[in-house]
């Protein structure tokens, strides 16, 4: 079954009222946190191929999302990036989709319509999404995760403190339009240590989770605890042997136990706290604090 270039495998599958977990790839995809995620996901749900567009290119720039190669045997295997769907069954009363999107470079429109199209065929009642991004925040902290969960018509909560302005994706006119189906709309935003930028980060793709624990039925060891304790002792390896980093992440770690002062006994995944307390806050140095200030500035804190 077609619905314009996305192609639906046919015979359909009996759904239970599916909620469709997505994510956006590269855009606020900050440590690949939102592709790790749904790879645990459908590993651990089993999940199966539904769905994906059939010509990428009419909406991709290809040298931007490249094509890979690989070998199977002999044969030489071409892969096309492009937006796929998964299905899986839950315990719960509903079923999962898995919908990995990717910005259009052009044909926004086209690719935003069929997609749309697919969430009504498929009678959708909940759309998730799961991001990441740099945020001034220290990775000896459990990492900050935002959610939100609302019914379709339902105003959006005031937020807090400076409302953001600047570039956004395309793709928000798909969750707008995917609102107006009737579908609820949840969000969940993990934030990450500016300072590191990882390229895959353990520590928020398990605090992530962590929070979709909440409303799906998520063990909490899906993230490799080798990992976790790997990735966070070569972290604070970096920050010990780079000059000035180490107080960085002591104010970081100031600011973040005066803003959430019930969380800061807790530990960041993967390592104890090795803060030592009853010692002053040391002084930064001239470069430090107009660092912090410019992130300040930049995240609105």
């Amino acid at each position: 079954m077609n619905i314009g270039l996305f192609e639906i495998d046919e015979p359909l599958p009996v759904l239970r009222s599916p909620h469709l977990v997505t994510i956006l790839h590269p855009w606020v995809d900050a440590g690949s946190v939102g592709t790790l995620v749904l790879d645990l996901l459908e590993k651990h749900f089993h999940a199966a191929p539904l769905g994906r567009m059939t010509r990428p290119g009419h909406f991709f720039d290809l040298t931007r999302y490249r094509p890979s190669v690989s070998y199977r045997g002999d044969e030489r295997i071409y892969t096309v990036p492009t937006t796929t769907l998964t299905y899986a069954a839950t315990p719960q009363g509903h079923d999962l989709l898995f919908l990995r999107l990717m910005e259009p470079h052009h044909e926004a429109e086209e690719y935003i319509e069929n997609l749309v199209e697919m969430v009504k065929l498929l009678k959708v009642v909940r759309v998730a999404r799961i991001s990441s991004m740099w945020d001034a925040v220290p990775h000896t902290r459990p990492l900050p995760v935002t959610r939100t969960l609302r019914s379709a018509g339902t105003p959006p909560a005031q937020p807090r403190g400076r409302r953001y302005e600047g570039p956004t994706s395309i793709m928000n006119v798909f969750y707008e339009k995917t609102e107006q189906t009737g579908a609820e709309q949840l969000s969940v935003m993990a934030r990450l240590p500016y300072y590191a930028q990882l390229e895959e980060d353990y520590a928020g793709t398990a605090r992530a989770l962590e929070v979709l624990g909440e409303f799906y039925p998520i063990p909490s060891s899906l993230v490799s605890q080798a990992k976790l304790r790997r990735q966070r002792l070569d972290l604070d390896s970096e920050v010990s042997n780079k000059q000035g980093l180490d107080a960085l992440v002591r104010q970081l770690e100031a600011e973040y136990d005066r803003e959430q002062p019930d969380q800061q006994q807790q530990l960041a995944p993967g390592h104890p706290d090795q803060t030592p307390t009853g010692e002053p806050e040391p002084s930064l140095s001239p470069e430090l604090e107009k660092f912090l200030r410019e992130l300040g500035e930049q995240f609105g804190r």
